[in-house]
């Protein structure tokens, strides 16, 4: 059937939060009708800015040709959410807590004559970032699925349609498509799910990476998560075995053409494989 919706005032819809189609639950918010009299604008400073402004401070917001007067009514006192500050403060200790030195460093090279050389540590630090990697993807799956949106599978259309979230306007066929965004929802939490479990499976642990790869790529290209899609490739190169990295070091010095150094020299008590074995 159909049922008219009668808005209580007029204005301009700036935000729809559905797809043609779904159910729609009682009490949720359909549209965003703007009243059009009277018009803010939200704008986004950097930290060291924003102190600087005071609110009934004078402003002019220009947009192409046109100049507006206005004044500043509101100071927001929180960040933006989809910059993903917290993993990368997180991945910062890590560093800190880590031998960085003992490999790839400027210290390296003045120790032992060349930067490529490394010496294996035990390294917890990076069984750490191991166990950050299950944490973020396990913790994510469950909050999305305490959310309307993830169970109904409209996640991925309501995000690629929020102008100050998307990099670049998604076509209106492709973020309104019920069976693409329902696959590419639930598509996202079972990917999450099987990266949080199974890249602990040596069997499995590369298909689920490479798969990783892709989606953050993704995410990264549609998306403006600022660090986050490299903070997430830290913790992946956490399980690369070391044999694989001295691999890597020795292809990437000989075309350095460094005859020193490029390979990881062990100790009693180093791990051989990140997140398979340890000796002690």
């Amino acid at each position: 059937g159909e049922f008219t919706l009668y808005a209580p005032h007029a204005g301009r819809l700036t935000e729809d939060a559905f797809v043609v189609g779904e159910r729609i639950e009682p009490g949720r918010t359909l549209f965003r009708l703007v009243d059009e009299s009277i018009v803010w604008v939200d704008a986004k400073l950097p930290a060291d800015a924003a102190r600087r402004v005071a609110v009934d401070s004078p402003a002019r917001i220009v947009l192409g040709d046109v100049t507006l007067p206005g004044k500043v009514v509101q100071r927001a006192h929180r960040t933006a959410e989809n910059t993903r500050n917290a993993l990368v403060r997180i991945e910062a200790l890590f560093m800190v807590l880590a031998p960085c030195g003992a490999a790839f460093s400027l210290d390296r090279r003045r120790t032992a004559g060349s930067f490529w050389s490394a010496q294996m540590r035990a390294p917890w630090v990076v069984r750490l970032m191991q166990v950050q990697l299950t944490l973020i993807y396990l913790t994510s799956v469950r909050e999305k699925l305490t959310g309307p949106m993830w169970h109904d599978g409209t996640a991925v259309s309501y995000a690629l349609r929020l102008p100050d979230l998307a990099a670049f306007a998604v076509p209106a066929w492709l973020s309104t498509d019920p069976l693409l965004m329902n696959l590419a929802t639930w598509g996202t939490l079972m990917m999450e799910l099987g990266l949080g479990i199974l890249v602990w499976s040596r069997r499995w642990r590369w298909r689920v990476l490479v798969a990783g790869v892709i989606m953050h790529t993704l995410i990264l290209l549609s998306l403006a998560v600022a660090f986050f899609t490299v903070a997430m490739f830290v913790l992946y190169l956490a399980f690369v075995p070391p044999d694989v990295a001295s691999r890597w070091i020795r292809g990437r010095r000989q075309l350095d053409g460094d005859p020193a150094g490029g390979t990881l020299r062990g100790r009693p008590g180093a791990v051989e494989i990140p997140g398979e074995s340890a000796s002690g």
